[in-house]
């Protein structure tokens, strides 16, 4: 602490400045939030890559090219992904303080706890699951469903000889569109990572900057 000798903070992990001991605790609260936001932005940042190579694994093998092109994967890791860490990593102190306060002497944090929780892996499985089934109806469905006039999913060339976006292109624009807006909800959902926690509403309002975030991704 601030009144410590100087040996004791060059060998020390966290010095406080002060004397105060309320100081221990806001240190151990906040040390906490962030360890729990870091849980929340690779449990919203594993759903997103596992997804992402499934598909492009799956259409591969499947119909020999991917829906998704290489400016739309780059698009999603480095404007989704650096985005949704910002949003999701500034969650506030207050929205885990109570958790916080009930667990400051029972349960401590320690180095060896691991980063993803069993809880944290069927929330990710499940999201998985749900916005791979979506991917993969419309990947081999799609064509059926909102174009009068089937193609070949294999053939069919995305620009016709006019350089004009064929039918196969917009089903490729219709699915990015659908990933992205999955993933941009899902930064709710990865909001909570704990298996007591079953509303993902409660902390809905309580970071202003979470959603200006999410309606600036929104309008890109």
């Amino acid at each position: 602490m601030g009144s410590g000798c100087t040996v004791a903070k060059e060998n020390a992990d966290l010095v406080i400045l002060d004397n105060d001991f309320l100081s221990i605790h806001h240190a151990i609260m906040w040390g906490r939030v962030i360890f729990d936001n870091v849980r929340k932005f690779m449990q919203f940042q594993l759903t997103i890559n596992i997804c992402l190579c499934l598909i492009v694994l799956i259409s591969g093998i499947t119909l020999g090219n991917s829906p998704l092109n290489v400016i739309q994967l780059l698009w999603i890791n480095l404007i989704m992904d650096t985005l949704g860490a910002i949003a999701i990593c500034t969650e506030p102190f207050e929205a885990n303080k109570a958790r916080s306060d009930a667990e400051l002497n029972s349960n401590r944090i320690s180095r060896r706890d691991k980063i993803i929780t069993a809880e944290m892996w069927r929330n990710i499985i499940g999201q998985v699951i749900y916005q791979m089934l979506a991917i993969l109806i419309l990947m081999y469905f799609g064509h059926m469903m909102f174009f009068e006039k089937s193609f070949n999913l294999i053939t069919e060339v995305l620009r016709d000889d006019n350089n004009e976006a064929t039918d196969k292109m917009r089903l490729h624009t219709m699915i990015f569109h659908c990933f992205v807006l999955m993933n941009l909800f899902n930064q709710i959902n990865s909001r909570v990572i704990f298996g007591s926690e079953k509303n993902v509403f409660k902390t809905l309002c309580n970071n202003p900057f979470f959603w200006m975030i999410f309606s600036f991704e929104m309008g890109l």
